[in-house]
């Protein structure tokens, strides 16, 4: 048992740290990053920039943010976080509306069936809670994929993780 668990362990870090990859840093050629700058005196006219890697300290400390602005804007619509992972009962997954959205959050099984939609509708800002447990479809075990996306009068944001069911 401790070596199925340390095994999906690692396979669970492993796919983790491939799909979060797609929003790692973006660093051009000679030590350059990409940022969304927030202008002192003008928070609301952000702009995507280019600086040195050794300016990063100082521009993360008066409010600017990693990645193109279109990427750092969209990820604040909607914020989400599950836990425990892995788990053994029920995965508990939190999310976090910045302002009223059309909501809807899945989760896939590994072959990306949709295995149960959480939620999928219009709710205010907030902070809300659900569950899911694969136990109620039949899985003992396993690994999958939870999306979710919100939909506001201006703005679509998507984010996707892996959780793991343990026996």
């Amino acid at each position: 048992m401790k070596t199925i668990t340390r095994n999906l362990s690692l396979v669970v870090i492993v796919l983790a740290a491939l799909f979060l990859s797609s929003f790692s840093i973006t660093a051009q050629n000679n030590g350059k990053i990409t940022i969304c700058h927030f202008p002192p005196g003008n928070p609301d006219n952000p702009q995507t920039i280019i600086i040195n890697a050794n300016a990063l300290d100082a521009h993360l400390a008066h409010g600017d943010q990693i990645g193109s602005c279109s990427d750092v804007l969209d990820k604040e619509v909607i914020l989400i976080k599950e836990y425990p992972n892995p788990y053994t009962i029920d995965a508990k997954i939190e999310f976090e509306l910045i302002e009223k959205s059309l909501v809807d959050i899945k989760v896939f099984n590994t072959d990306g069936t949709v295995v149960e939609t959480l939620v999928s509708e219009e709710k205010e800002a907030g902070v809300y809670e659900t569950t899911f447990s694969g136990k109620k479809h039949g899985y003992s075990s396993g690994m999958f994929m939870v999306k979710a996306s919100a939909q506001t009068l201006t703005e679509y944001a998507e984010k996707s993780m892996i959780i793991v069911e343990m026996e």
